[in-house]
């Protein structure tokens, strides 16, 4: 069997500079990575992430605020739930009564075309 050997890469650590490594700094190059990593005696401010606007809640919401809002949101379904079972029904009362017109319709044009003589037109 014969010797395995490990091969391993020496990655350069980032805090590393890059002088250090081998690459030569522009003047431009430098003030960018002057401006990107901060200096250590000037401590980061966290700020908390962003919210969107369209967020209900707030910092000060309860548990309490939100079980009322979970509670009207579901009285609201409810009631949409219920206008469309309505709007069904309406529509398919529309549907039916469309399709009586176009019978009758045609039960007249037929009527019409047998008694003019263009029972073949029809």
């Amino acid at each position: 069997m014969p010797p395995q050997i490990a091969w391993t890469a020496s990655m350069p650590s980032r805090s590393a500079p890059e002088s250090a490594l081998g690459v030569t700094q522009t003047p431009d190059t430098q003030r960018r990575s002057a401006a990107a990593s901060p200096s250590p005696k000037k401590p980061r401010s966290q700020s908390s992430p962003a919210k969107p606007k369209g967020d209900i809640t707030s910092e000060g919401s309860t548990i309490a605020d939100l079980t009322v809002m979970v509670q009207q949101l579901c009285l609201e379904n409810r009631h949409l739930e219920d206008q469309l079972a309505e709007r069904k029904i309406e529509l398919e009362e529309l549907r039916d009564d469309l399709h009586l017109l176009r019978r009758g319709l045609s039960t007249k044009m037929k009527r019409l075309f047998e008694a003019t003589g263009h029972k073949d037109h029809y």
